[in-house]
């Protein structure tokens, strides 16, 4: 699951730098509704699991499937990393 085909992602994970151990963050995240990302290192020793649901009278969950082009997607992102990195 950790070898990537398409760029960043593999087998429906994608890879984040790991500033810890100098490795990768495997997980997922997207925006459908609501936006989520789940984090985890590959020995399992840091994870975290975050979401956030849209306020109904936005059109924000047909933007995209994968938070491209959102920015609260990228915050919720930058927010998940910069905590699993401080644990370090």
């Amino acid at each position: 699951m950790e070898t990537l085909w398409r760029g960043n992602h593999g087998l429906g994970l994608q890879r984040w730098n790991d500033e810890c151990t100098n490795g990768f963050y495997y997980g997922s995240g997207g925006s459908t509704w609501f936006a989520s990302i789940t984090l985890s290192t590959s020995d399992g020793s840091r994870q975290i699991a975050m979401s956030f649901a849209y306020p109904s009278d936005t059109d924000k969950h047909i933007e995209s499937t994968d938070g491209s082009g959102q920015p609260e997607f990228e915050q919720l992102r930058q927010v998940a990393i910069a905590a699993l990195n401080g644990l370090c």
